[in-house]
């Protein structure tokens, strides 16, 4: 339908995301989608989508980090992959107020550099390459 369509129309929502898991660890990296996509992939994957990591989608964009997708992911972590200023100002801190009521561990490039995360299937470290605290 038209409508369907419309909902698709933005490029965002059109973008690969990807689950990568090793033994009892996982990533989701779901590039820029925004809520309709991510409402869209709730409803069609509801038990698939739980990962350890989440790579935030849209750079903590407001238009991203829905609820109801958060909950089909519940990550112990969430990276933030975003500049220190930008015009987009990412990330948004109503995104960041629900990421930290949700109890997640936060970590954004601005602040803490590229985030390294290593595994070996059964316990993930998290190596900051800036020492900075988790708050995002």
């Amino acid at each position: 339908s038209k409508k369907a369509a419309d909902h698709w129309r933005d490029t965002n929502n059109n973008g690969l995301v990807i689950k990568v898991a090793l033994g009892d660890v996982s990533f989701l990296f779901p590039g820029d989608i925004e809520k309709p996509a991510e409402a869209e992939l709730a409803r069609r994957f509801p038990n698939a989508l739980a990962s350890t990591v989440l790579i935030a989608p849209h750079h903590g964009s407001r238009t991203s980090s829905t609820p109801v997708f958060l909950n089909r992911i519940s990550p112990e972590i969430v990276v933030i992959s975003c500049a220190r200023t930008g015009r987009y100002h990412f990330p948004h801190p109503v995104v960041i107020k629900r990421y930290r009521r949700k109890g997640y561990r936060v970590f954004s490039t601005a602040t803490s550099g590229a985030v390294r995360m290593i595994t070996d299937g059964r316990q993930l470290k998290i190596r900051p390459t800036v020492q900075a605290d988790s708050s995002g």
